[in-house]
């Protein structure tokens, strides 16, 4: 089979690794992998000065148009991204034609929409992506709260309503976190329950080995966005270095966002910013960490929590009833306050004994739940059962399980 991916921002190769922004990019980028194992995929994405316009990582072909800039006025940022979707909309068209391609994948806003077009034009079966009510939510919460709404607010608001309208007329819906996910979409969004199937997301088990080997160390890994809420994660972290006397103990925070500058100039003790690094430099801090903490309020799966604890580092997140699905059978905390989250830090920081145990059961949890293997093969179950034609191109193992090559 042939899969055409549009995407906003897919990852790119720099000379230290694989840049990966995020968990939809991460959901997108190893679920394409994946499948180049045994299909032909390519994928299309804006530029960065950074990235190369045509490139091949991992059997996936990646395709960039036009360049991406950080825009100061909200007029010059519209501008550039109605710039960005045209040129888009013509790469897509120049690869549709040349490639012919079975499916038509699209996995994030605001470039859904001209995949969704394209896939009327040509007549090709479109799939959408979904992670759940991430992102709208808060955005409809917000929207409503708020007085004296700026342009912004309202390009954003109906981004979002294109957004859902486009998933909602989706031949098929991939949900590529839970189940929880799923009855959101489908009771707040009314989207169809028989064209929603769950994937799921995974880690890549060889890369992100599992290690005893561990410093005084506690990571967040994720956008320093208002939602993330890191500026509670920092002020923990500050209380749990205090309790426990030790200054030696470290909190990184991993990644890049709007609040980080913000963030930086509070200058916290014991606290580092790394911005956005390296896949493998990212798994070598979860295997140096004993801790992950995360404090959002808003979360769609969360995937850096289970590559922490494919890692052995323990995850410490805000209670939410999407991560008692990730994380069901206890491995990890879940917090609803400050002090709550201090306490479970401590106890593990104190209880090596503890941790260790915990560690171990979350290693063999994940490679039992969430590898890109398991994601992939649900994916392509998923696809056949709503298109049985593509049936027999599915590659099976002898009982007549589809499979791939490890």
């Amino acid at each position: 089979m042939r899969f055409l991916i549009f995407g906003w921002d897919f990852p790119y190769r720099q000379d230290s690794g694989i840049i990966i922004g995020g968990g939809q990019q991460a959901h997108a980028f190893f679920i394409a992998r994946e499948l180049a194992k045994q299909h032909e995929v390519v994928a299309l994405s804006i530029g960065y000065p950074q990235a190369s316009h045509h490139e091949v990582i991992d059997g996936v072909e990646i395709f960039r148009f036009g360049r991406w800039e950080k825009k100061a006025q909200i007029w010059e940022a519209v501008f550039l991204n109605f710039k960005l979707l045209v040129e888009g909309f013509k790469l897509g068209v120049a690869l549709i034609e040349s490639r012919k391609p079975d499916f038509i994948i699209s996995w994030q806003t605001p470039i859904r929409p001209v995949a969704f077009l394209l896939s009327k034009m040509y007549k090709i079966p479109f799939i959408a992506t979904a992670h759940g009510l991430s992102g709208v939510t808060p955005l409809l919460q917000d929207f409503f709260r708020k007085r004296g709404k700026s342009f912004k607010d309202f390009v954003r608001l109906l981004q979002h309503i294109l957004d859902v309208l486009v998933i909602r007329s989706a031949d098929l819906i991939e949900i590529a976190t839970t189940n929880w996910a799923k009855e959101k979409l489908v009771d707040h969004l009314g989207v169809d329950p028989e064209k929603c199937f769950i994937s799921g997301n995974g880690v890549d088990i060889e890369r992100y080995e599992y290690s005893e080997n561990k410093e005084d160390l506690i990571v967040f890994i994720g956008a320093i966005t208002a939602r993330k809420r890191v500026d509670m994660a920092i002020r923990i972290f500050e209380q749990v270095r205090e309790r426990m006397e030790d200054r030696d103990l470290r909190f990184y925070v991993i990644g890049d966002g709007p609040e980080r500058d913000n963030l930086m100039r509070m200058h916290p003790p014991g606290v580092v910013f790394t911005g956005f690094v390296p896949e493998d430099e990212k798994i070598e801090l979860l295997r140096r960490a004993k801790i992950y903490l995360n404090c959002s309020y808003d979360e769609s799966f969360n995937i850096p929590a289970v590559e922490a604890l494919a890692c052995g580092a323990i995850p410490v997140l805000y209670d939410l009833p999407v991560l008692r699905e990730v994380l069901r059978g206890g491995h990890g905390y879940l917090f609803r306050s400050e002090q709550e989250a201090v306490d479970f830090c401590i106890h593990l920081l104190r209880d090596e004994e503890e941790r260790k145990k915990l560690a171990r059961a979350g290693r063999k949890f994940v490679e039992e739940n969430y590898t890109w293997e398991m994601a992939t093969k649900r994916f392509l179950e998923g696809l056949f059962r709503r298109f049985p034609c593509v049936n027999d191109t599915i590659p099976r193992n002898e009982s007549g399980e589809t499979h791939f090559p490890k």
